[in-house]
């Protein structure tokens, strides 16, 4: 053992090179994700630009699937409204061209996406008690994520906050 030791010990040391490019790179670790399930589209305007930035991302840009996969895909998360809006088209791939085209021509509407988080807004349920902490929480949230979202599509809180104030103190308990 000891012959073992010695021969070991007279080699040259490596050290981290290009020459030796294991030595310089840490281990790879692979991870393995799990399965990723998108949210079906109903055809809600509030409910698209979600849904879509999804569904591209997992979907439609995977270049590991066929045209005829992702409409299947796509046909399966569909459901409504936006199932109707692409129902009679062939499962080819320029039906899928054609199918993506009229989804996006229906539901991509900044004008209707404002409309639809401004109504979403105003019919706020009213919150009837200040002990309901539940309730407040959501109202909180609801508010919240619809204020987030007409900010992303470029409406400040100046352009409406004159105009919902008042009914948000209306959702409050008295």
């Amino acid at each position: 053992m000891t012959g073992v030791n010695r021969a070991l010990r007279s080699l040259p040391a490596l050290s981290p090179s290009p020459a030796h490019p294991l030595l310089t790179s840490p281990p790879a670790i692979m991870a393995k994700l799990s399965k990723l399930n998108l949210r079906n589209f109903n055809g809600s305007l509030i409910g698209w630009s979600s849904f879509w930035n999804a569904y591209k991302t997992a979907v439609h840009e995977d270049h590991s699937l066929s045209v005829t996969e992702k409409f299947t895909y796509l046909q399966s998360l569909l459901e409504g409204r936006a199932r109707d809006a692409i129902a009679g088209f062939a499962l080819t791939d320029a039906k899928y061209t054609a199918a993506i085209d009229l989804l996006q021509h229906q539901f991509e509407d900044k004008e209707k996406w404002i409309a639809a988080h401004m109504d979403s807004l105003m019919s706020l349920e009213v919150v009837t008690s200040d002990n309901n902490v539940t309730d407040l929480r959501r109202l909180y949230d609801k508010t919240k994520s619809n204020i987030r979202s007409v900010d992303a599509l470029g409406v400040t809180a100046d352009h409406y906050r004159a105009l919902l104030t008042p009914v948000f103190i209306r959702k409050l308990p008295q």
